[in-house]
């Protein structure tokens, strides 16, 4: 969470620079407004959230049950930390195809990884999902994302629980 604060507080400040070389001498910006519209801009035009500590960590375990940062991984080329799939977030245009023949969406940065993995565990959380509830287990859930427990097992290990847990345990 602090990450992406940091990162929109620099992408303001880069804004502004940017905003002051365009501007004639007669007049210099208003820092304080123009800093707080650059960070307004910069989570509309991404749709940057700000995910529960839970939805962290959760997030941070299936990247590491992925194979997201290692070398070579499709998750980490694809900038993908969840692996999500076109079925995720529709036809993107921009894909690699797997070895199972999944199309998984490749984000332009790892920043924008994050963000969707993000966004779809909030959604989880949220009830907006049509696939996964907070009354499943994390065996249940890796039955559905990964067709495989050896995943589920990964991700309650990194949580340091069992793969029975239900999701309202680790993401509420």
């Amino acid at each position: 969470m602090p990450v992406l604060l940091i990162l929109a507080v620099a992408a303001g400040f880069i804004y502004l620079a940017y905003q002051e070389s365009q501007q004639d001498q007669s007049g210099g910006p208003d820092v304080l407004t123009d800093l707080g519209s650059a960070i307004e801009d910069i989570g509309y035009q991404t749709g940057l959230i700000m995910p529960s500590n839970q939805v962290t960590l959760f997030a941070q375990a299936i990247a590491a049950a992925e194979g997201f940062g290692q070398q070579g991984a499709i998750p980490t080329s694809a900038h993908n930390p969840g692996d999500l799939t076109m079925g995720d977030f529709g036809d993107t245009g921009n894909y690699v195809v797997s070895r199972g023949g999944e199309k998984i969406i490749v984000f332009p940065d790892d920043a924008s990884g994050w963000n969707a993995l993000y966004r779809k565990l909030e959604n989880i959380v949220n009830g907006g999902s049509h696939v996964y509830n907070l009354n499943i287990t994390i065996a249940q859930m890796g039955a559905l994302w990964a067709g495989s427990q050896f995943w589920a097992k990964n991700v309650a290990a990194a949580l340091g629980v069992s793969v029975e847990t239900p999701l309202s345990n680790v993401l509420s």
